[in-house]
Formats: C-alpha cells, sequence, structure tokens
C-alpha cells in the first residue's frame, strides 16, 4: 500500500484497507478534512476503490473500464487541479482492491471531496473507497 504506484495496483481484497483512514463503504465520494493550517503548493494521495459486479448474468463484458476521480474544495465548491486523475483498468475483477495516486494543486481549502466514477462499463458499480495521504518527509 506505501509503495508508489505510476499507473495502478490492483491488489486481492474484499474491503478498502485499514491503512486509508478515510472511508465510504457505499458509493464513490467521500469528504476528507485536511490538518494542515498552511496548504501546500500540492498535496498527493493515494486512492482505492473495490469494484462490485451488478449484474452477474450479463452476457457481455469487455473486462474493462475508466476511472476518473474528481477532487472538490469543499469551502469554495471549486474543482481542484488534479494529476493522475484519469485511469483505464484491466481486468476487472470481483474480491479485488485497485489503488492509485492523486496529485491535488494549490489546494485552498482544508475540507475536500473526492468523486470517483466509473467510465465506459454499466456492469460494475463503486463498492467502497477510501484515500490516505501521503506525508512528504522533510529533509
Amino acid at each position: 500500500m506505501h509503495t508508489s504506484t505510476c499507473k495502478y495496483a490492483m491488489l486481492p481484497g474484499t474491503q478498502v484497507p485499514a491503512c486509508f483512514n478515510h472511508r465510504a463503504t457505499a458509493g464513490g465520494s467521500l469528504t476528507i478534512k485536511l490538518d494542515e493550517s498552511s496548504l501546500p503548493k500540492s498535496l498527493r494521495f493515494k486512492a482505492c476503490i473495490m469494484l462490485v459486479k451488478t449484474n452477474e448474468e450479463t452476457v457481455y463484458d469487455h473486462g474493462w473500464m475508466d476511472v476518473y476521480i474528481k477532487i472538490m474544495d469543499k469551502q469554495n465548491d471549486l474543482e481542484v487541479r488534479c494529476k493522475l486523475c484519469g485511469h483505464f483498468i484491466d481486468p476487472l475483477l470481483t474480491k479485488h482492491i485497485y489503488t492509485f495516486e492523486v496529485e491535488a494543486e494549490d489546494v485552498t481549502s482544508t475540507e475536500i471531496l473526492f468523486e470517483f466514477t466509473l467510465c465506459h462499463n454499466d456492469n460494475w458499480k463503486i463498492g467502497e473507497c477510501g484515500v490516505y495521504q501521503i506525508l512528504e518527509v522533510q529533509r
């Protein structure tokens, strides 16, 4: 969980791990409060989703999708500029979690909303999601 992932990592699991200190057990959005009094220019996060197949009897499922992560400033209701916010994932598996690194730029609020959206495949939904902030090591 604590290693860098340039695209995404897929790991076996049936729930978002406890190391993701911000979690939602239904749907694809969650709000976090940052403890920082002076926010740095950019913030890095590790995000995690667990997928659930919505229809087991589906005849055709192309087995891939795009996942988009949108970050909103809750206090000002503005979208935050984001790096690494779109991910193509393949294969799609139940009983697995997918982790991504996300970088938010020019964050001015201590309360931000993460919204995860699945595109190009209606046979899946997000069962759980989670986020934790990657703290930079001071040297």
